[in-house]
Parts: C-alpha cells; sequence; structure tokens
C-alpha cells in the first residue's frame, strides 16, 4: 500500500493497531508515495493507492483503475513559534512576502498552490526545497521560512515541534484524498476487507 506523508500519521494512529488485532497474521508493506505509485497499481506490485487531489501521477491514464473518495481537508500554513508575521495581519501579500519551503523540487509540476498563485499572475519565493515533511517542518521550526501542508498534518506535528497554524490566505476548496485499486482486485474478499479498513479508519478524520 502506497500512502502520502500527511496521512501517514491517520494510518499508523487508527488503522494498523486495528490490522494488526483483526488479522494477527497479516503482513503489510507500505511505501512513500512517487510519481511511479500508479505503476505499481498497474503492474500488480501495489494493492492501494491513497492520493491527494493535487497530485495526478498518470491515474487517469491506466485502465481499470477503481477510486473512492476517502477524505478531505483544508491546506494551512506552518510557522516557528515567534515568527514575525504572529504579530503583523496576515494576508496574501505577507504570504507572498515571506520565503518558503517546499516538499519536491524547487522547479518542475506545479503543486495547487503554485497553480493557482499562476492564475493570478503570483508566484512564491520558495528558499528550500526537501524530500519530505518533517524536514520541511524542522525547517520551518529553526528558520522564518513558512511551510504550507495540511491541516491533518499540522495537528500531528504542533504536538512535536514548535510551530504554530496560520490559515492559508487563499480561497481554496478542500483538498480531497482518493484510493484508488486496480480492477483484478476488486473483488477479491480480503482486498474488499482491506479498503474497509482503510476508508473506517480515515472516516475519523472527518470526526476530528
Amino acid at each position: 500500500m502506497t500512502i502520502p506523508e500527511t496521512s501517514s500519521q491517520m494510518l499508523f494512529q487508527t488503522l494498523l493497531p486495528r490490522l494488526l488485532q483483526q488479522a494477527p497474521g497479516i503482513a503489510l508493506e507500505l511505501r512513500n508515495l512517487d510519481e511511479y505509485s500508479s505503476i505499481g497499481l498497474q503492474e500488480g506490485r501495489l494493492d492501494l493507492l491513497l492520493l491527494p487531489g493535487d497530485l495526478e501521477y498518470m491515474v487517469a491514464k491506466i485502465p481499470g483503475l477503481y477510486r473512492k473518495a476517502v477524505y478531505q481537508e483544508q491546506i494551512i500554513c506552518l510557522v516557528r513559534q515567534g515568527h514575525p508575521c504572529l504579530s503583523a495581519d496576515w494576508s496574501l501579500a505577507a504570504y507572498l512576502k515571506e520565503r518558503h519551503v517546499n516538499v519536491g523540487p524547487l522547479h518542475g509540476s506545479p503543486a495547487i498552490v503554485e497553480e493557482q498563485l499562476a492564475r493570478m499572475g503570483l508566484k512564491r519565493d520558495v528558499a528550500v526545497a526537501v524530500e519530505d515533511f518533517h524536514s520541511a517542518t524542522s525547517l520551518c521550526e529553526m528558520t522564518d521560512l513558512v511551510f504550507t501542508s495540511t491541516e491533518s498534518w499540522a495537528r500531528h506535528v504542533t504536538e512535536k515541534y514548535a510551530v504554530e497554524v496560520l490559515p492559508l490566505p487563499l480561497a481554496f476548496s478542500p483538498l480531497e484524498y482518493g484510493l484508488y485499486w486496480h480492477k483484478r482486485k476488486h473483488h477479491d474478499k480480503g482486498h474488499q476487507w482491506l479498503r474497509e479498513q482503510v476508508l473506517d479508519a480515515a472516516s475519523l478524520l472527518k470526526k476530528e
């Protein structure tokens, strides 16, 4: 099963303990999401793929995939405790004045925030790009860089890092996550059970 890092805490805290209790003999392999994950579904190397709506990763081009909407969440900003922006007006202009840390490449396929800013003729100043959300949060804690992330990730890291949450000063619809699987597994009883467990664990996010 492949999951984005922003969903990992939901899965580790709610799904995995349940799976290990209900199916003591189960063996799971969890992989980080990457651009080749959808190919793994197509080739039968992966059973499930949890994908945020801002990443396409070729799923629309692969025949025989099923999709189920799992949950939605808001995009937010993280800044260090004591950041100067916390004592000033927080607006789109203030957001764009700051330098940013990003997960992914400095340049390349635009994230959902870049896409909307580009439609407005605007652009963020990304100072540092890292490969994972923990590294980005750590940099955010140690510097004045702003990290644009998700609400569920923020709920997790504000307990572990000296960071605070600010709203994203852009009009955004909630980001929807979808669960994907291949038709070869659609009627498999064990796979159906696993899908149900993932969907049930994700439903808890809607109640928080």
